[in-house]
């Protein structure tokens, strides 16, 4: 080989995808983990190294599938579809592309990329049936909708992969809103056989510098800002403006000693309960006195069975429960399989229930943040351990009607529906220059009727 073949056939393999990545990208590719993430900043270079991890399967394998799924088929497009078009006419790379159906295909092998959009179910169901699946490129993952993330990777992709050998699933994306969720399980170490890659783009060569401190001045943020340390910086950050319970604060945490009632006082104690079907059965205390202000919640689990318990044990657990702390009733949601956990109650220890008030969720919310916001409800924190964590990282879904899918929130709910029926209970304590004087009774809703159970 002379010199001036040899200049050539270096410039040829300059432009080879493996000359073309930066340490970062290098460290994804030599990484022999089947399953893995590159959970990022914005502009940190995962949709290059996709467009290598592609092109370089393609022209490694023989009749091969190659599958990207952008969030939408138009983001697909935009981001994928395009960037791979003009990294193949920069470099003189031999690929053939169809704008038609999305697909890219490399002629001295045969083999493929589809591009697909996530918009819906049918959507990702159109690689059902591919064979030879070696490669699964998944964009975005934190702006999907969790549960098609995970179906997709785990029911439709995996089976036509499970019989390739060393076939790769690489799934990208910066951090959602919602600390919850199958990119936030992965990207957190939740689901162990991934192997997470992250970065900036102050680690990618191509990016000019000084970027950071741009976007901070222009829009007036701070290094704590939650949409800078998720965008910019690559990090899970909680925004407050989507927590549910928003008005919920350490001032709400409170223990208060069980002292006895003084003479002429009274006190209400009632049972909640969110029946578990998909979830475990959820317990809370509520209790009001009229000589302490504002309603207070001194217990609160989960059962400690399984999520669909029998009605028989969820029974059980409530006999124990209201007689432990002495509760006046019980109040649970009777809706679906609520039923038939109620009648087991009734037909085995003659317990009833007060069906709870469940008809406008987000009025339930806003109700029990009012009662947050005038200090009136308050939370034990000896045995609310995990009611707390519910309250501090619930989160809305995107067009904020809803609690964002893939969060527990069974404690939250028993709280809704407690508080809801205890408040109108509640009664002024007597004002501290009069300590002799007997509490007035507010007016209150009208006595509740036992539900009837048939």
């Amino acid at each position: 080989m002379n010199q001036a073949e040899y200049i050539e056939k270096l410039s040829r393999v300059r432009h080879q995808p493996h000359w073309l990545r930066f340490q970062k990208q290098l460290e994804v590719k030599a990484d022999p983990h089947p399953m893995i993430a590159l959970f990022c900043s914005r502009r940190a270079g995962k949709t290059e190294e996709f467009v290598f991890e592609a092109a370089e399967t393609m022209m490694a394998h023989q009749n091969a599938n190659v599958i990207f799924v952008g969030l939408s088929i138009k983001s697909a497009r935009n981001i994928f579809y395009k960037k791979f078009n003009r990294l193949n006419t920069t470099h003189g790379w031999p690929f053939k592309f169809s704008g038609d159906t999305l697909t890219i295909s490399c002629p001295s092998t045969g083999s493929q990329c589809l591009i697909f959009g996530s918009d819906n179910r049918a959507d990702l169901e159109k690689s059902l049936g591919l064979e030879r699946v070696v490669l699964l490129l998944v964009d975005e993952a934190g702006a999907w909708r969790q549960d098609y993330l995970q179906y997709l990777i785990e029911e439709v992709a995996g089976p036509a992969m499970e019989d390739i050998p060393n076939s790769r699933t690489l799934v990208a994306g910066t951090p959602g809103r919602v600390l919850s969720g199958y990119w936030y399980d992965i990207t957190t170490g939740k689901i162990p056989s991934y192997s997470v890659h992250s970065w900036t783009l102050d680690e990618n060569p191509f990016m000019p510098r000084g970027i950071k401190q741009k976007v901070l001045k222009k829009y007036g943020w701070t290094e704590t800002t939650p949409a800078f340390v998720m965008q910019y910086l690559g990090r899970w950050c909680l925004d407050p403006s989507t927590l549910v319970f928003s008005a919920f604060t350490d001032a709400c945490i409170a223990p208060r000693a069980d002292k006895p009632l003084p003479y002429g006082h009274k006190r209400t104690r009632i049972l909640s309960l969110d029946f578990g079907v998909v979830h475990k059965t959820a317990y809370g205390v509520l209790e009001t006195r009229t000589d302490v202000k504002g309603i207070h919640v001194p217990f609160s689990s989960f059962s400690a069975e399984r999520a669909d318990a029998a009605p028989s044990t969820v029974a059980d657990v409530a006999r124990k429960l209201k007689d432990d702390w002495k509760c006046d009733l019980i109040v649970g949601d009777l809706g679906g399989m609520g039923k038939a956990y109620a009648e087991e109650m009734v037909k085995r220890h003659k317990l009833n229930i007060v069906p709870a008030d469940k008809r406008d969720k987000l009025a339930l919310i806003e109700m029990t943040n009012d009662g947050f916001k005038q200090g009136i409800l308050t939370i034990d924190p000896n045995e609310n351990e995990e009611l707390i964590r519910q309250l501090r990282s619930l989160q809305w879904d995107e067009l904020h009607t809803d609690i964002a899918e893939g969060q527990t929130d069974d404690l939250a709910d028993m709280l809704c529906y407690g508080y809801k029926w205890i408040r109108p209970k509640y009664i002024e304590p007597p004002l501290p220059d009069d300590p002799y004087r007997e509490p007035v009774e507010k007016k209150t809703r009208k006595a509740y009727h036992h539900v009837e159970l048939r």
